[in-house]
């Protein structure tokens, strides 16, 4: 055995590799120049300026808003037009006439819009 050297086999540890870039914090906060985000920082500020009963009020009145504009829609009256109606006649009685005369009201107005306001 003296003549025996040992050979790395495939299954070795890799350790991971940092994802941070070569470059410190400290070296890219130079390289910017002290140049800062307005658009992020404004908001920030005006986030952390309100208080929590603003932020409660304010996601209330956004819910409310987003719930009524549903139920406008579902309704009918966002502006879209009127939701389609189906009308079924059931004859109770044995007169014809009645039924003739409601069943023509109602093909003589099916296509018309009402729009009340």
């Amino acid at each position: 055995m003296p003549n025996h050297s040992h050979r790395s086999g495939g299954l070795h540890q890799s350790n991971k590799k940092n994802k941070r870039s070569n470059a410190s914090k400290r070296s890219l906060n130079r390289s910017t120049g002290g140049r800062v985000n307005v658009s992020k920082t404004s908001s920030v500020r005006a986030m952390q300026a309100q208080s929590k009963a603003d932020r409660r009020h304010r996601t209330q009145q956004k819910r409310e808003a987003s719930r009524m504009a549903i139920l406008q829609k579902r309704r009918g009256t966002d502006g879209s037009g009127p939701l389609p109606r189906i009308v079924g006649i059931i004859s109770l009685g044995e007169s014809q006439e009645i039924e003739e005369g409601l069943r023509n009201f109602v093909t003589k107005h099916a296509d018309s819009i009402i729009n009340k306001k």
